[in-house]
């Protein structure tokens, strides 16, 4: 889940965040504000074992460190059951993962130019028409913006329209309509 998309749903449960590095304890003191009197889970799974500073401020928030290694995700909806290491389950009304990006196999082998982030490398691409290093190639959504949700997804990809259309239309390659359509035999 994204905090920011069904946090506000899952308003007063017990919620989890399964930890994928040092970011994810960010992600456990946001949600911490949604959840109920059960607070938090916070399944370390290997990936990040918070200090004394930082377990001090997850306990403030009334979120629980889980250091057992995660076995399966599971369970029936409106629930998720959590099975660890050495069998015992714990049941969360939602789990959060911010998960660690990778940029795609066409990117890299395309040439395009990679921006790190906490979160992993994405695609680099102008802010306004998504176009990316590499001329006439244009990223968006999740593999160009390491903050992975649902409406940025598509307001990225509105933007990488109207800079793929720009492109068509005023690029190098562009030849006027009255053009086109003589060519095309188009009216």
């Amino acid at each position: 889940h994204c905090p920011y998309c069904h946090g506000y749903e899952l308003d007063e449960g017990h919620l989890g965040v399964l930890a994928s590095g040092p970011l994810s304890l960010h992600q456990a003191v946001l949600v911490a504000e949604w959840a109920g009197a059960d607070g938090v889970t916070y399944f370390t799974n290997g990936a990040h074992d918070p200090d004394d500073a930082e377990r001090a401020e997850l306990a403030a928030r009334n979120v629980r460190v889980e250091p057992r290694l995660v076995r399966h995700v599971g369970g029936a909806s409106p629930r998720v059951v959590v099975t660890l290491d050495g069998g015992a389950e714990v049941t969360v009304a939602g789990l959060f993962l911010a998960p660690i990006s990778r940029p795609s196999e066409l990117a890299l082998a395309l040439g395009c130019d990679l921006t790190e982030t906490p979160f992993g490398a994405v695609v680099a691409a102008d802010p306004m028409t998504r176009e990316t290093s590499v001329p006439g190639v244009f990223a968006c959504g999740d593999a160009a913006n390491p903050m992975a949700a649902i409406a940025l997804a598509v307001a990225d990809g509105v933007r990488a329209g109207a800079g793929v259309h720009r492109s068509l239309v005023m690029g190098p390659a562009a030849r006027p309509r009255a053009a086109r359509s003589a060519v095309s035999g188009a009216r």
